[in-house]
């Protein structure tokens, strides 16, 4: 369950994941489900400030 919500943030914030992405997200999925909401957490931030910065060198 915790590897398909990380795998769910990856592309909700359009992130492809190649073989080693997913070797790399079992580490924290087998880990405490607070952990998996601290990493889910770090890639919506980071997708949204993404957006940010690009909406103002749009600008």
């Amino acid at each position: 369950m915790t590897m398909h919500r990380l795998q769910e943030a990856c592309a909700d914030a359009g992130v492809s994941l190649a073989a080693h992405d997913r070797s790399a997200l079992n580490w924290p999925a087998n880990d405490e489900v607070t952990t998996v909401a601290v990493f889910i957490g770090l890639i919506g931030r980071a997708y949204e400030g993404g957006r940010g910065a690009s909406a103002r060198e749009r600008t």
